[in-house]
């Protein structure tokens, strides 16, 4: 837990099962905002009327607070008996199924790549054709279709791998046998190397002139866009974890939850851009160039959150 979080609850823990495992942000002084940002980060979760915690600071003295607390536990048990509830398993994801329909998007998954491309910029990616690419992933639907996220209608959160599912275990291992000697996505990066100055100003000329007719695109073409790409890095959330994996050393679980990270800014994007349409007087603007500097700990997500 982090440390100053609900301490009542951790000397009661503490009491039934000994140390309790707190961690606080450690920065260098010049750094503090950074801690600052976290912290205010966490307070946010914490204070939402839908996290228990909220209350836990004056359970003691607000009646009120205590008792929908104790019916929210007690509808949550009710709601557990309810014969209607669904009987199946609900763990049946399957990462070495086919491809779902929403992420089949072409049979050239580099060419889909450099079409997407070239409908953002402008800006066609050359592709190396040895440096192919083995669609293995699948879309799982959520279990709950119904949770769809308030501030922006029609985004669904992507699915994490489960990894206690048998047929998850073996495409995770078929991973593991990859990573040593992975060279996946080697040649585009070798194409996309720029070392000429004036090469990079004609890119950069092509970037700026491309982002007024991105911007003029209507937002639902926008939206379109980007639910295509969330749709390709899903199909390829098996390539990425490798590369992720074989780069920088990050582990299969962590490089997992960093492609569905991605592909939630894809999709959230979208559905705020749709959202734009609803506004009166209101136009989007893009910004002309933008320049993402990630870190080597998160790969994946931020790059996308930044190029997105």
């Amino acid at each position: 837990m982090l440390l100053g979080m609900a301490q009542g609850q951790v000397e009661a823990v503490s009491r039934e099962v000994g140390h309790v495992l707190l961690y606080v942000p450690v920065v260098k002084p010049r750094e503090f905002d950074v801690a600052i940002s976290y912290l205010v980060r966490r307070l946010e979760e914490t204070a939402s009327p839908e996290n228990f915690l909220s209350s836990a600071f004056r359970l003691h003295e607000d009646p009120d607070a205590l008792d929908r607390e104790i019916n929210r536990f007690a509808l949550s048990l009710e709601r557990s008996a309810d014969p209607a509830l669904p009987a199946r398993p609900r763990r049946r994801q399957n990462r070495l199924a086919p491809v779902h329909e929403s992420a089949a998007l072409t049979t050239d998954p580099d060419a889909d790549s450099a079409a997407l491309t070239q409908a953002v910029l402008g800006i066609a990616e050359a592709a190396d054709p040895g440096d192919t690419f083995v669609e293995t992933a699948v879309f799982a639907a959520r279990e709950d279709e119904s949770a769809i996220a308030a501030g922006a209608p029609g985004f669904r959160n992507a699915v994490d791998s489960d990894p206690a599912l048998p047929a998850n275990r073996e495409w995770a291992r078929e991973i593991l046998a990859r990573i040593p000697g992975s060279t996946t996505g080697d040649g585009i990066v070798r194409s996309a190397r720029v070392t000429d100055a004036e090469e990079l100003e004609r890119i950069l000329s092509r970037v700026r002139a491309a982002a007024g007719a991105w911007g003029a695109r209507p937002a639902a073409e926008r939206g379109e866009v980007l639910l295509r790409i969330a749709a390709v890095l899903e199909s390829r959330r098996a390539e990425l974890i490798e590369v992720a994996a074989a780069e920088t050393g990050k582990v299969i679980s962590e490089g997992d939850v960093e492609v569905s990270e991605a592909v939630d800014f894809a999709r959230y994007y979208a559905a705020k851009a749709r959202e734009l349409d609803a506004v009166p007087g209101a136009a989007f603007v893009p910004s002309r160039v933008t320049v993402v500097a990630p870190p080597w700990n998160f790969p994946l997500s931020i790059p996308a959150g930044g190029v997105l």
